[in-house]
């Protein structure tokens, strides 16, 4: 049972005298990726009669619905609570359609926050199916509001997305049918956010978006960093983790221990601590401030030997400010250090 509001995606059609033609409609699915709690469930309406999305909840998507009326003005409300009224909308935006068009409208972003990350309705221009015979076309939208820029390099086919600012999405690009390894990291390449494995051996003919969704602090605790594959029926699937092996070069363990930067940094009030470990073993961090003072240690927790090891830190308890943090691990008959800094703003 979700004990979250349920939310009613209303749209008004303005300056419309008459029911358009066939040749004017476009073809709209909508997508859930906004990450706040006060918007898990959407309904949609338009002209707050016909309901057209019923209950579509947070990762999920609709089929296309062809009909849409183009060249107009749609004002779109977002809308609390289960009395079928729009009285009340949280959100609004007006939306216009090119006729013959597709289009996916991506929910996005948080209520209540001003700039970029904000709760926003995204339409993008879509196909739906892909338009060179044989091949898989696929796009990437970034959703994910606290994970900054991110590079999105795929296996075989090199960078998909290049410094992929929050709420934007890349030009298809054709794939041949096959699996496929993909890394997401920070656009400086400092934090690998995840590796993930994308199977498109029965996918020919199918156009694709990919998009990255959760959050990279975890909170809310359903809200891991994920790639989400959607399909032009609607259907929705997480990839598959790799569990940090990607690659033929990164499967070959590191041959010393490294602390990389902290992600994000700065942060409030959780980050990821990045790290080599040479062996599987034990790690905790350490947390001090200006004048040297222990203010925090973690718990012991296991690491697997590998690259990119991530171990997560919440400073819940600490007043903002600047901080040197210490890694500290230790495997059979090794202890191995390594520091650095990071900034808490509350």
């Amino acid at each position: 049972m979700r004990l979250v509001p349920r939310l009613r995606l209303l749209a008004a059609l303005l300056l419309l005298t008459a029911a358009p033609a066939a040749a004017q409609n476009a073809s709209v699915s909508v997508v859930h990726n906004a990450i706040d709690p006060g918007v898990r469930v959407l309904d949609g309406w338009i002209l707050d009669l016909v309901q057209v999305v019923d209950n579509i909840a947070f990762r999920e998507a609709t089929k296309y619905a062809a009909g849409i009326p183009a060249n107009l003005p749609l004002e779109i409300d977002i809308t609390l609570g289960a009395d079928n009224s729009p009285a009340k909308p949280l959100f609004t935006k007006t939306l216009t359609f090119a006729p013959g068009q597709s289009y996916q409208v991506v929910a996005a972003g948080e209520l209540g926050v001003a700039g970029e990350t904000a709760f926003d309705l995204i339409p993008l221009v879509s196909r739906q199916a892909a338009e060179a015979p044989g091949q898989v076309e696929v796009r990437w939208f970034h959703g994910v509001t606290d994970g900054g820029a991110v590079d999105i390099a795929v296996s075989g086919a090199g960078l998909a997305a290049d410094n992929l600012a929050f709420g934007k999405a890349t030009a298809y690009q054709a794939l041949a049918p096959g699996v496929y390894d993909v890394t997401v990291t920070s656009a400086d390449a400092a934090f690998v956010f995840g590796r993930f494995r994308l199977d498109l051996t029965a996918a020919a003919g199918e156009a694709l978006l990919l998009m990255t969704t959760g959050t990279v602090r975890q909170v809310p605790e359903w809200s891991n960093f994920d790639v989400l594959l959607v399909r032009a029926d609607g259907a929705t699937k997480l990839l598959d983790r790799l569990g940090g092996v990607a690659t033929e070069e990164d499967a070959v363990l590191p041959e010393r221990f490294a602390v990389h930067a902290a992600y994000p940094n700065p942060f409030n009030p959780t980050t990821q601590l990045s790290f080599d470990m040479p062996q599987a073993g034990q790690v905790y961090a350490e947390v001090y401030d200006p004048l040297g003072r222990l203010m925090l240690r973690t718990a012991p927790t296991a690491a697997a030997a590998g690259r990119a090891q991530t171990l997560a830190l919440d400073a819940s308890g600490l007043p903002s400010g600047a901080y040197v943090y210490r890694i500290v691990a230790r495997t059979a008959g090794r202890a191995f250090t390594g520091s650095g800094r990071f900034v808490l703003l509350k």
